[in-house]
Formats: structure tokens, C-alpha cells, sequence
């Protein structure tokens, strides 16, 4: 069998996640965060750490669009 190139993994994932809720994609973040510390930060550390993510991923957005525009 074929190995799934990463366009078709992306792909996947992203079919899977749009079937979940704004809530539940920002509580997955906060999890993998926690992880990627291995749980050495508290709660509220992981939720600023995503907040700060997500803002950052905005900007990254934000500004290639208007490149392109």
C-alpha cells in the first residue's frame, strides 16, 4: 500500500477537525501543550501559550493575505 503523501494526511486531519467544535480545537491545543511540557506548566500557562499560538497564527494569516492582495 501507498504511503499517504503529507497533502493527503493534511487533508485527513483537516476533514476530521472541521467535524469539531471552535471549543473543542482550542482544548486540543491546550492538551498538546500541556504534553509538549510534559505537564511542567500549569493550566493556565497552556491556555496562554494557546491564546499567544493562535494570535500569532492570525497575524501569520492576516499578513499573508494582504501580501497577496
Amino acid at each position: 500500500m501507498k504511503n499517504k503523501t503529507t497533502q493527503q494526511q493534511f487533508a485527513a486531519w483537516l476533514a476530521e477537525d472541521e467535524k469539531k467544535s471552535q471549543n473543542e480545537l482550542y482544548q486540543e491545543i491546550v492538551n498538546d501543550i500541556q504534553q509538549m511540557y510534559k505537564n511542567k506548566i500549569t493550566e493556565a500557562q497552556a491556555h496562554t501559550a494557546a491564546r499567544d499560538l493562535i494570535g500569532y497564527c492570525q497575524t501569520v494569516l492576516t499578513t499573508t493575505k494582504k501580501q497577496r492582495d
